[in-house]
């Protein structure tokens, strides 16, 4: 497997992803996981300019999100095919790959197997109050997506940390149409006592008002 997670790695290092992470999921529920035992999670943090845009109040450049939002999907999907055609099983988590597979709602925005589930499984961070996952290492401003396989990687499960959020309600503050409750997240606590989906209008300002995105910039 050493061959295939070098090449893997070494396609995604060209799109500029700078963290790759072979995460166990075989022990989650079976209608979770679709039967596969490894998950292939991925991404990159959103470019310094663009969170400094987004604190400054100024008009933001949703294009750039979207792109990079785009591009990790579209890798994914080639990871997947790469897996496949080395013989093994795989799928993506696209997000026309869920719809197409029906593992994610659109009517309550919820996907059976959320990529932050794995970063928290990967010892990426933690949970935030705005329901990000906030990575030790470039704060909650990134853009991840995966890879479900029963290649057998060499593959990591860490327990999910705790948040450091604190008293801190620099999310909920900034939010707009008070989407975000304020409260923390621990095990068994459900996405929607964190934040309503309906409320969020994807501004962003969430996750750039963020200390720890701030406390980061410079790894951009």
């Amino acid at each position: 497997m050493e061959k295939i997670t070098n090449n893997i790695r070494q396609v995604l290092e060209k799109y500029h992803v700078k963290f790759l992470h072979f995460v166990d999921i075989s022990d989650l529920p079976e209608e979770t996981i679709q039967a596969f035992p490894t998950a292939v999670l991925f991404g990159l943090p959103l470019p310094a300019d663009f969170i400094r845009t987004i604190n400054n109040n100024t008009p933001i450049r949703y294009n750039m999100f979207d792109l990079l939002e785009e591009r990790m999907k579209r890798l994914a999907d080639f990871v997947a095919a790469y897996l496949t055609f080395e013989g093994y099983k795989a799928t993506s988590q696209s997000d026309e790959e869920q719809l197409l597979k029906q593992t994610y709602n659109e009517t309550i925005f919820r996907s059976r197997l959320p990529h932050k589930t794995l970063a928290l499984r990967a010892g990426l961070g933690w949970i935030g109050k705005n329901d990000l996952c906030n990575t030790n290492h470039y704060g909650c401003a990134i853009s991840m997506c995966s890879i479900l396989t029963d290649a057998p990687f060499k593959t990591v499960k860490c327990e999910p940390a705790p948040p450091k959020c604190g008293k801190c309600t620099a999310c909920a503050d900034v939010c707009p149409t008070a989407a975000i409750s304020g409260k923390c997240w621990q095990m068994g606590v459900d996405r929607n006592e964190l934040i309503n989906p309906d409320k969020c209008i994807l501004c962003l300002k969430c996750m750039a008002v963020c200390p720890f995105t701030k406390a980061k910039l410079r790894n951009r």
